[in-house]
């Protein structure tokens, strides 16, 4: 009976040492797999706080055209308006030497 007891704690223990060792194995893959996934996730806000600073960017740079824009037209009508005044000066100036009005008569006009 002795011999027998010693066999079946024997077999057991091979039993015990096989479970732990795939117990062991399936923890390795589940740390494996946990720590893919953590990868991902970090990937994942990385690339979204990326894509949010581009856009980010892209808004600003936005606006700032806008502003150029927006100087430049105001430019292109300043110019136009000065020379548009010029150009009424001029008629006026060459109305009044051709039709010999007074000059200090029309200056309240101007």
């Amino acid at each position: 009976m002795k011999g027998l007891k010693r066999l079946e704690v024997l077999g057991q223990g091979d039993s015990i040492q096989k479970q732990t060792s795939t117990t062991l194995s399936y923890l390795q893959s589940w740390s494996k797999i946990q720590a893919e996934i953590r990868a991902r996730r970090i990937c994942m806000v990385t690339e979204g706080r990326i894509k949010q600073r581009k856009q980010e960017n892209q808004l600003k740079l936005e606006a700032k055209l806008h502003d150029i824009e927006v100087i430049f037209f105001f430019s292109l009508s300043l110019n136009y308006l000065c020379c548009l005044l010029s150009t009424v000066t001029l008629s006026v100036l060459f109305h009044i030497h051709t039709s010999h009005v007074p000059f200090n008569i029309l200056l309240p006009y101007f």
